[in-house]
């Protein structure tokens, strides 16, 4: 009895001598699990590299169709939130809210037949720079989009570059705006600042990136006694472009910093004038572009 009592005796005080080991190895263990799920991670984040992103028909809304035109809207979400196939929240720096796609009914009326759950959204872009928005930017959850295709059952039937960059190197498109208040108080600097911003994003969503177009056309901002915000309409259109000017439209309704700018029973008048490369402007004769 002595001896197997000094055994266990034995074994106690070794186990007691192993402890310190043991408590140490189970504090490094996850701190060296943490740091190398931490290094996967960042080697799957690309800092200045392109991004890309799929939105599945839940995530994305289609106002309206123009038949006539083959013109048809396409609302995405702004944030797109994790799931089995997403590994994180990604928030995409829209220009705006929505984008026109050149479709063609033949090529629209197959993908809405099951409903436009056979439609996905094919966004490509880069990590956005600091000057490209006013939020802090959090590694591979902000992108800035390029190209967006429209995809049915997988395949491609149409496209639009977004990028400002590209549009600038392709286009040498000349665009300017003047502001007229017929009544009340504007902040007139910040909305022709909005407007030629609106402009060019509009530009962006034509066909051909807006290579077309050329002219001027005139746009009645008003609001109420009470501040709110009227329908704005286009009462010149030298511009003859309905999808253009329906992206104009729309975007001014829906912008909500442009009518914090303007004070109740404000009317002001925006034009804008648009010219291509080469053919001066009746507002800038001389002046550069001010892409």
């Amino acid at each position: 009895m002595r001896g197997i009592l000094l055994v266990r005796v034995g074994q106690r005080n070794g186990h007691g001598s192993s402890r310190p080991g043991a408590l140490a190895l189970r504090i490094i263990t996850p701190i060296f699990c943490l740091v190398i799920l931490t290094s996967i991670s960042v080697a799957k984040c690309p800092k200045d590299g392109p991004m890309s992103a799929r939105l599945s028909s839940h995530e994305f809304e289609i106002p309206g169709y123009d038949a006539s035109r083959g013109l048809l809207a396409i609302r995405p979400s702004k944030i797109l939130f994790a799931n089995t196939q997403r590994d994180n929240e990604i928030r995409i720096h829209w220009s705006s809210r929505d984008i026109h796609f050149s479709v063609p009914p033949s090529a629209l009326g197959i993908g809405l037949e099951d409903g436009k759950t056979t439609l996905t959204l094919a966004v490509t872009g880069h990590p956005p720079a600091p000057s490209e928005t006013v939020e802090p930017s959090v590694p591979c959850r902000d992108m800035v989009p390029n190209r967006v295709a429209l995809n049915r059952r997988g395949i491609e039937i149409a496209y639009v570059n977004v990028s400002k960059k590209k549009l600038q190197e392709r286009l040498g498109l000349r665009l300017n705006s003047t502001i007229r208040v017929e009544r009340g108080q504007v902040d007139t600097e910040a909305v022709k600042r909005i407007s030629q911003t609106v402009a060019k994003a509009c530009a962006r969503q034509m066909q051909h990136g807006g290579a077309t177009l050329q002219g001027a056309l005139s746009i009645q901002l008003e609001s109420s006694v009470l501040g709110e915000p009227r329908p704005p309409r286009a009462v010149v259109d030298g511009l003859v472009n309905r999808p253009f000017t329906q992206c104009l439209l729309s975007s001014f309704k829906r912008h909500g910093r442009l009518w914090t700018l303007m004070q109740p029973a404000t009317r002001t008048y925006v034009t804008i004038y648009l010219v291509r490369s080469g053919v001066p402007s009746k507002s800038n004769p001389h002046g550069p572009a001010t892409d």
